[in-house]
Order: structure tokens, then C-alpha cells, then sequence
């Protein structure tokens, strides 16, 4: 089962890679560290609502919409396991 924590760092993930963007861009936009940045996008730390709102308008990419794609991740991985 994958979790939102894990849908949330891999659509960031993406989004940054669509970009060609590094996790690194991440310390500016949220105010963390690089190690912080990386784990965030690894899924090894857990994104609050403020991380993903302010990440979103670093990337250009509206909120909603960022929340539809991290769902539809979710449900993706919930129906590969079933």
C-alpha cells in the first residue's frame, strides 16, 4: 500500500525532474536543510501541508492540482497491488 507521505515526495520528485530541477531547491523554498530537502523527496520525512503548499508555488504548480496528482498516485499504487 502506498502511503501519502510517499505520493506526495515521489509527485514532488516528478516535478522537479519535469523541471530539471534538483531536491535542492527545496532548502530555499521551505527553509530546510539540503539533507532535510533530500529526505523530504525520498518519502524518508514527512511533508506537512505547509512543505507541499510552498513547494507547489516554488514548482508553478497550483496546490489543487498537486493534491489531484498525489491522489491519483495513491490510487495508482493501491490498484497495481490488487
Amino acid at each position: 500500500m502506498m502511503y501519502l507521505n510517499t505520493a506526495v515526495a515521489r509527485e514532488v520528485s516528478a516535478e522537479l525532474r519535469r523541471q530539471q530541477m534538483k531536491p535542492k531547491v527545496l532548502t530555499f523554498w521551505l527553509g530546510v536543510s539540503d539533507r532535510k530537502a533530500s529526505a523530504l523527496c525520498r518519502g524518508e520525512t514527512v511533508w506537512s501541508v505547509a512543505d507541499l503548499e510552498a513547494a507547489a508555488e516554488g514548482l508553478g504548480v497550483d496546490l489543487a492540482e498537486m493534491v489531484t496528482r498525489c491522489a491519483a498516485r495513491l490510487r495508482t499504487g493501491t490498484e497495481q497491488l490488487g
